[in-house]
């Protein structure tokens, strides 16, 4: 039988000693119940903890964002952890119920999130083309964007086929005009293959010509929680 995991509401008293650092920084309000909602998209793993190597984690639910970072060698991290400190915000930050919570295992950021925020938002849809203003006069060329993402190139020699990433930076690639990253929100391998990436550059291109863009697939990490972010930007040099 799989255990039961309930956020139960503390009074609202000041923190007591031992529960770590809290701080209240935010001016802005994050529902409970859309913080609740977020906490049970986080995916764990069978025994209730977070998967080890996942050392961010973001999950977002209507106006609430959560952000989990924990410290690799620290220990796991189980749900119950995490309600645990949730409590401790929403106990502590009692005007907002939005703050951050850090011991030496984790850190818990719980902040709310506009509807339009790009990524986060509760009206960004994925798998979906989204453009941006462009910040220079100078156009993006989408067929740099275009061989950029074709010539990819691949790391090392090993069966699984990884493109080459930067650790904790993700895939970075330049192609003339055409700026090229792709990041994992849980900071993790990247997994996503050559012609998918191929294929989300070319709904990019399509959908933003020569202006920046970007789409995000919630899936692509080693990690069970990973969002992975395709995005275009002029190359500084060509500005």
């Amino acid at each position: 039988m799989s255990p039961s995991f309930t956020i139960v509401r503390l009074s609202h008293t000041s923190p007591s000693r031992g529960q770590g650092g809290l701080s209240c920084p935010y001016v802005s309000k994050a529902p409970q119940d859309n913080c609740d909602k977020a906490l049970e998209s986080i995916q764990f793993a069978p025994d209730y903890t977070i998967t080890a190597g996942e050392t961010e984690i973001d999950v977002s639910s209507g106006l609430c964002k959560i952000r989990i970072t924990t410290v690799n060698g620290a220990g796991a991290v189980s749900k119950q952890n995490i309600i645990d400190g949730m409590n401790i915000i929403y106990n502590g930050c009692k005007k907002y119920f939005a703050g951050i919570y850090a011991v030496n295992a984790f850190t818990i950021d719980i902040q709310e999130v506009p509807p339009t925020d790009p990524t986060f938002g509760s009206r960004v849809q994925f798998n979906k083309a989204v453009c941006l203003n462009p910040t220079s006069k100078k156009p993006i060329i989408p067929a740099d964007c275009t061989k950029g993402a074709a010539n990819l190139p691949i790391q090392g020699q090993g069966p699984q086929g990884l493109l080459k990433q930067v650790k904790g930076q993700g895939i970075l690639n330049l192609s003339a005009s055409c700026n090229i990253t792709v990041t994992a929100g849980n900071k993790l391998d990247i997994t996503l293959d050559k012609e998918t990436l191929k294929t989300m550059m070319k709904k990019i291109t399509d959908q933003c010509k020569t202006s920046p863009g970007y789409m995000t697939v919630g899936k692509g990490t080693f990690g069970s929680n990973g969002r992975v972010t395709l995005s275009t930007s002029l190359n500084r040099n060509q500005r």
